[in-house]
């Protein structure tokens, strides 16, 4: 192990600590108390607070993440029905696309940003 690993795990754990306590304080920001229940907001709090413990929520992420696709170029974006002709969204890094005399993908080198496409319900293991 690298002198630099302790400092890069400290690091990868603080990212994960800080993502986690803002997903988890968003949804908590959605419990409404029960005036007829007032035991439910408590156990809703209880179960959200289980769900975002970090072993838990990244141990739930991992089984989730086969729903979702790394992509550049977003297939739904380009056409709107593309199960029709079996089509699938790409992942083609714009630097390694031949230069060309018109505008396209190719521009943007390095600058550009992933995106991911596939279940909604997966798409936070991304954020």
């Amino acid at each position: 192990m690298s002198q630099n690993e302790p400092l890069r795990v400290t690091a990868l754990r603080a990212v994960i600590t800080d993502f986690l306590a803002a997903r988890y304080k968003d949804k908590l920001e959605a419990v409404k108390e029960d005036a007829n229940d007032p035991d439910a907001a408590d156990l809703k709090r209880e179960t959200l607070r289980q769900r975002f413990i970090p072993s838990i929520w990244l141990g739930n992420a991992a089984s989730r993440i086969k729903g979702i696709q790394l992509v550049t170029h977003v297939l739904k974006a380009t056409h709107p029905s593309p199960k029709i002709y079996g089509a699938t969204s790409l992942y083609v890094r714009p630097e390694t696309l031949t230069e060309q005399n018109v505008v396209g993908s190719h521009l943007l080198n390095t600058d550009f940003r992933d995106d991911v496409t596939g279940d909604a319900a997966v798409l936070d293991v991304y954020d």
